[in-house]
């Protein structure tokens, strides 16, 4: 092992370029944001245990009208139902909200 005294020095070492080279751009892939927030929303499940009320607290309340928003809208359900782990977009969620 070489003893830098530079950091142009590490740069320029062969063993730091043959690393460097090897090194390929992970690519990002981001979610549909819905499928995100979603996602939130089941951490937030997880977390309290039960799904989001209309009579709690006011980000609560927000997490409820998103569910309840999420279940009526068809084309914005299908896109999180593959993600549901919970049951929430299922056919009992009148029980659970």
């Amino acid at each position: 092992m070489d003893n830098f005294m530079t950091l142009e020095a590490v740069f320029a070492d062969a063993v730091f370029q043959e690393m460097f080279e090897e090194m390929k751009p992970v690519k990002v892939t981001s979610l549909d944001p819905e499928v995100e927030k979603f996602q939130a929303l089941l951490d937030w499940v997880r977390e309290q245990g039960r799904a989001p009320l209309a009579t709690g607290s006011l980000a609560e309340k927000l997490k409820h009208r998103y569910l309840k928003g999420l279940r009526a809208d068809e084309s914005r359900k299908l896109r999180c139902l593959p993600y549901d782990e919970l049951g929430l977009l299922g056919g009992d969620h009148d029980r659970l909200a």
